[in-house]
C-alpha cells in the first residue's frame, strides 16, 4: 500500500455512512498517510436530488455533503482538509477530462454505476472506487480497477421512518395510559466487569510526608487543646477535693497523662493513615439504581438484601468501626468534671420536641426495616411511596470476610403493593487492592470531611 490513496466515493458514502472525517480509513488502507476522497460530477448531481427528498436523514446528509463540496470548490486546488491527524483526509473535486466511452467495450454510459468508474479511469494515477453498493465495485473490478467497501461498523444505525416514530410513541402512550401497576427496574452501578464478576477497588496508598504528618497533627491538636483546670491544692497532700465544686489533683494528673497519650496517638495515627485508609476501604460500597418506569406509585416498596459468602452487611460507614480500623483520629480525653457536672450529665434526657422529630416519617424516604448488625447476611429497607418515574441511587456496604482475594455475591429482591412480580437482581463481586493517589475520589470519600481539603 502506498502512502497516498485516491478513492472516488459513491453517493452512498454521504448518505449511509458516518461522517467521512471520522471513518477509520486505515482499516481498509493500512499505513496510509493521505486519503483523497474524489468527488465525481455524478455524485454532485445525485446529492442535489436527495436534498429535496422525503427522508429527513438523507435530506440533511445530502445538504451537509453538498456544503463540504461547496467549501472545496472555493479553494484554488478544489480540495478541503477534513482531517489532519493521525493521517490526512481530503475532499477533492475531480477535474478529470471527459471519458471517451468509445474506448471501452465494458462500460456503458446508460448505466449510472459506470459513470463513477469512468471518472476514476479518466483521472488515472491509481485511483480506486469506494462504494457501499456491489454494482460500482463489480464494474470497477471488471476494468481491472481496485474497489473498496466500508466495514459494517462504518454505517449509520438503521433509519426510523416518521410513521414508525409515531407508532412507537403512540404505543408507549397507550401502554402508560392502560397501566395501573408500578413497573420497577434495578441494576448495580460502578466497578468493572471481569470474568463474570464486578471488580471493586480497595485503595493502597503511600505514606504521607513527615511534613504533612506534622502539619495535620498540629492542626488537630490545636482544634482539641488541653483543658486548663483550676485545682484547689489540698494542704494535707491527700490529693482529694475540698468542696463539692472542686476537682482533685489526682483527676487532673490522670487527665494530663491521658492527654499526652492522646497527643502521641494523633501523631502515630497520621503517620500510619495510609494503612488506616486501606483497612477502612475494605468496607466497600455496592451501588444500585432503582427506577419506577410507570405513572403509578409503588406503595410499600421493600428491598431485601442477601449476602452470599463470608462477611457482613453494614448500614453506615461509621458502623464499620466495630470491625475495621477507623480513619478518624483518636478522640481527646474528656475533661474531668466535678460532682455537680457529673450529676447534671447523668440527669440530662432528650426533650419532648426531639422525640417528636424522631417519630416523624417522610413517606418518600427509605428506612431500615432490618438494619444490619455485626455480623449480618441479610438486611432490608422500605419506602412508603416510591413515586412515578422516580430514580433512586443508593448503596449498601459490605465487609467481605475470609482470605484474600475477597469474593462475594449480593442478591436484591424488590417487592411492592400491586407489583406484578418481585424484581430480582444478583451479581458476584471481587474486591481487589490497587495503588491509588490521595486525590482519587474513592480515597477522598473514605477520609473524614475535615481532612479532604488538607490531603490532596
Amino acid at each position: 500500500m502506498t502512502d497516498k490513496a485516491i478513492l472516488f466515493v459513491d453517493t452512498n458514502a454521504f448518505l449511509q455512512l458516518r461522517d467521512l472525517k471520522d471513518l477509520p480509513w486505515r482499516e481498509i488502507l493500512p499505513g496510509v498517510k493521505t486519503v483523497d476522497l474524489m468527488i465525481a460530477p455524478q455524485v454532485i448531481n445525485e446529492l442535489d436530488k436527495f436534498k429535496n427528498g422525503t427522508s429527513d436523514r438523507k435530506r440533511n446528509r445530502a445538504i451537509a455533503g453538498l456544503a463540504l463540496i461547496d467549501l472545496a470548490s472555493e479553494q484554488d486546488n478544489l480540495a478541503t482538509v477534513l482531517r489532519a491527524d493521525p493521517f490526512e483526509v481530503r475532499l477533492v473535486i475531480s477535474a478529470a477530462p471527459r471519458f471517451d466511452w468509445t474506448t471501452s467495450r465494458i462500460l456503458d454510459p446508460a448505466k449510472g454505476d459506470d459513470h463513477l468508474v469512468a471518472e476514476a479511469l479518466s483521472f488515472g494515477n491509481g485511483a480506486a472506487v469506494f462504494s457501499a453498493d456491489r454494482g460500482p465495485r463489480i464494474r470497477a473490478r471488471s476494468v481491472e480497477m481496485k474497489a473498496y467497501k466500508p466495514n459494517d461498523t462504518w454505517f449509520l444505525p438503521p433509519e426510523v421512518s416518521d410513521d414508525q416514530k409515531k407508532v412507537s410513541t403512540l404505543t408507549k402512550q397507550l401502554d402508560l395510559a392502560l397501566q395501573n401497576r408500578p413497573s420497577i427496574t434495578a441494576h448495580f452501578k460502578g466497578g468493572t466487569e471481569r470474568d463474570g464478576e464486578i471488580v471493586l477497588i480497595q485503595p493502597r496508598l503511600s505514606p504521607l510526608s513527615p511534613t504533612l504528618v506534622m502539619e495535620l497533627t498540629e492542626s488537630y491538636l490545636n482544634e482539641h487543646p488541653m483543658a486548663h483546670i483550676e485545682v484547689r491544692r489540698d494542704p494535707f497532700g491527700l490529693g482529694t477535693f475540698n468542696t463539692i465544686n472542686d476537682i482533685s489533683e489526682h483527676e487532673v494528673d490522670r487527665y494530663e497523662t491521658k492527654y499526652e497519650e492522646f497527643r502521641l496517638g494523633v501523631k502515630n495515627h497520621f503517620a500510619d493513615l495510609h494503612n488506616a485508609v486501606e483497612t477502612w476501604g475494605r468496607a466497600t460500597a455496592v451501588r444500585y439504581v432503582l427506577k419506577n418506569y410507570s405513572p403509578v406509585v409503588a406503595s410499600g416498596l421493600r428491598l431485601e438484601f442477601a449476602l452470599d459468602g463470608e462477611g457482613t452487611f453494614v448500614a453506615e460507614r461509621k458502623d464499620a468501626a466495630k470491625i475495621l480500623r477507623n480513619v478518624r483520629p483518636p478522640k481527646p480525653p474528656e475533661r474531668p468534671k466535678n460532682p455537680i457536672e457529673r450529676m447534671s450529665s447523668t440527669l440530662a434526657t432528650p426533650s419532648f420536641r426531639d422525640a417528636l422529630e424522631d417519630a416523624r416519617r417522610d413517606p418518600i424516604a427509605f428506612y431500615w426495616v432490618d438494619r444490619p448488625k455485626i455480623v449480618a447476611k441479610n438486611a432490608s429497607l422500605e419506602c412508603d411511596e416510591f413515586r412515578a418515574t422516580r430514580v433512586h441511587e443508593d448503596r449498601i456496604l459490605v465487609i467481605p470476610g475470609g482470605e484474600e482475594p475477597w469474593s462475594f455475591g449480593v442478591e436484591l429482591e424488590i417487592t411492592a403493593t400491586h407489583l406484578p412480580a418481585p424484581v430480582k437482581l444478583g451479581a458476584r463481586f471481587r474486591l481487589v487492592k490497587a495503588a491509588a493517589n490521595w486525590s482519587d475520589p474513592l480515597v477522598q470519600s473514605l477520609l473524614p470531611s475535615n481532612l479532604r481539603t488538607k490531603i490532596q
